[in-house]
């Protein structure tokens, strides 16, 4: 059920670009998971099981060290790069996104292919 550095990036990039916009609740506060189904970067790879209105607020790393179930499904991912992504989506204005993903791949020394098919929608 765990995922590597990749899987996360190549899941969480392709859910933000098809749903074009970011996760908030009518304040602007950023949340995992809204009411009508949008999600974060790091929402996006939080199977429905394992989702909980309570981590709405949670830091990443609190998250993970708080819920077994998410620190297991993480547990080969870089934390910063979940910040990262997570940053990305939550304060990058959408037509800055493609740009700063490809350049977080290339930091980690990822495949650029699901930001590249996503500019090719």
């Amino acid at each position: 059920m765990s995922m590597n550095n990749q899987e996360a990036f190549d899941t969480a990039v392709s859910f933000l670009f098809k749903q074009g916009c970011v996760s908030q609740d009518s304040l602007g506060m950023c949340l995992y998971r809204t009411k009508d189904g949008k999600k974060c970067a790091v929402g996006a790879l939080i199977p429905d099981a394992l989702y909980s209105p309570r981590i709405e607020g949670y830091t990443v790393h609190r998250l993970i060290d708080e819920y077994p179930g998410i620190y297991n499904l993480f547990i080969d991912v870089d934390y910063n790069l979940l910040r990262h992504m997570q940053s990305i989506h939550d304060k990058v204005p959408i037509n800055m996104w493609r740009e700063k993903f490809i350049r977080l791949a290339q930091n980690y020394e990822l495949s650029t292919n699901k930001v590249m098919e996503a500019m090719v929608q």
